[in-house]
């Protein structure tokens, strides 16, 4: 969190793959990532990969709190 409240942003599992759901399946890390693109493929659904965590005093999924941070920051 301290890290969050100076532009840094460490995800809090690691890897972004930590975050595919069950469902993503590939023999390499491109066709994983397509396939993550063809499950998760729309806001809510990224919202649901991810435990809310305190972004400026307002607790929200990590990955939106990290995209709000980059680019509204």
């Amino acid at each position: 969190s301290e890290l969050r409240s100076r532009g840094v942003y460490v995800l809090e599992k690691g890897t972004i793959e930590s975050y595919y759901p069950d469902e993503v399946v590939g023999r390499d890390k491109p066709s994983k990532a397509q396939s993550f693109c063809s499950i998760v493929n729309d806001a809510e659904a990224v919202r649901n990969l991810c435990e809310a965590l305190e972004f400026n005093g307002e607790a929200i999924p990590e990955l939106e709190g990290v995209v709000k941070g980059i680019f509204d920051g």
